[in-house]
């Protein structure tokens, strides 16, 4: 039996938690005392708690990679379907975001339909993003928030933008455009 340093009650040594810092390894305070003090803390210092539990996770996961590796495994295994929808939600606003900063709508054609826009680089050096690693879809749409909306970048509709690579010549021009 042990008395809890707050409530004072005389509670069984498996109610407290254990601890480093006290001579016998056992916390001074019982359990539920404790998560009440935690709890209150948590509430009253949200942005300290999230700074320290971010940090405590960054800190796990390094040491732990395997670990961390298998558990992921095992909820997207058993989540699989709650990934993807929040993985296609995010990558669907994030895009909506930066077509909007860009005019939302084909720089050649006009058509703003979301689902037939894609991202051109307006100099045709594409393959240096992709040399570099930022090949499209999530990479790419970080490196255009990263720096801010480049004006390197437009918005085309997939038909302006293949068309330009495939059929526009050496100027790159859009095929709707070039001479019949």
């Amino acid at each position: 039996m042990r008395k809890c340093s707050i409530c004072k009650l005389e509670k069984e040594v498996s109610k407290f938690y254990p601890s480093t810092r006290s001579k016998d390894g056992i916390c001074t305070h019982c359990r539920t005392c404790h998560d009440k003090m935690t709890n209150r803390w948590a509430k009253e210092h949200p942005e300290e708690r999230k700074r320290t539990r971010n940090s405590a996770m960054a800190t796990y996961r390094k040491n732990h990679p395997e670990k961390v590796k298998k558990s992921v495994q095992k909820n997207v295994k058993k989540n699989g379907h709650i990934y993807r929808k929040r993985n296609r939600n995010y990558y669907r606003e994030t895009k909506m975001k930066i077509l909007t900063k860009y005019g939302g709508k084909c720089e050649c054609c006009g058509i703003d339909d979301y689902r037939f826009l894609s991202f051109d680089h307006k100099n045709n050096d594409g393959y240096k993003h992709r040399k570099e690693g930022i090949k499209g879809g999530q990479s790419l749409f970080k490196w255009i928030i990263i720096n801010n909306y480049p004006d390197t970048i437009r918005i085309l509709c997939f038909n302006c933008n293949f068309g330009r690579a495939f059929y526009g010549g050496s100027e790159k021009i859009c095929p709707h455009k070039l001479p019949k």
